[in-house]
């Protein structure tokens, strides 16, 4: 299984994963804006996620990665 989190050799920057292995993860096009905010302040991302059981729309909220 491939890390949650890395350093990139070309840049040295730290690359974390923030959506699971399992299924397909993607985002929306380019022209849907796919970050909000919540009533409290916090920034979440909202994403498409396939797997066995179809399908769905996920939200994770990018200060807990939640």
């Amino acid at each position: 299984m491939p890390a949650a989190e890395w350093i990139d050799q070309a840049t040295g920057h730290k690359v974390q994963r923030l959506t699971p292995l399992d299924g397909t993860n993607a985002g929306f096009y380019f022209h849907n804006n796919p970050f909000l905010k919540t009533a409290g302040g916090q920034d979440e991302m909202v994403f498409y996620h396939t797997d066995a059981q179809g399908q769905q729309l996920r939200l994770l909220n990018l200060q807990t990665h939640k």
